[in-house]
């Protein structure tokens, strides 16, 4: 009975946890921008996440000025769960 008990417990316990939600504004996936850019990502959906840019670790609403190519790697994680997202972009204010 006990067994059974702890087996529905973790069971429960597993289901209740949600999902981790990457719901990041300022930048999308294969866009160019002419302006600078705020990376902000909604922390209330995330959990407890890491974001880095090229590599180098960044804080939430970070500023981006300097043209050029950027990749957004972003981990989210709530408890055992994790989320992983890629954001590839680019920073170009000089006309053609």
């Amino acid at each position: 009975m006990r067994k059974g008990f702890l087996l529905f417990l973790v069971i429960f316990l597993t289901g209740c946890v949600a999902e981790p939600e990457i719901n990041v504004d300022g930048v999308s996936d294969g866009a160019i921008y002419i302006n600078d850019v705020t990376i902000h990502i909604d922390d209330q959906l995330a959990g407890d996440f890491t974001m880095s840019l090229n590599g180098q670790d960044i804080q939430n609403d970070h500023l981006v000025t300097e043209n050029g190519d950027y990749e957004l790697v972003i981990n989210a994680k709530n408890y055992w769960k994790e989320a992983n997202e890629t954001i590839q972009f680019k920073l170009d204010d000089e006309p053609p």
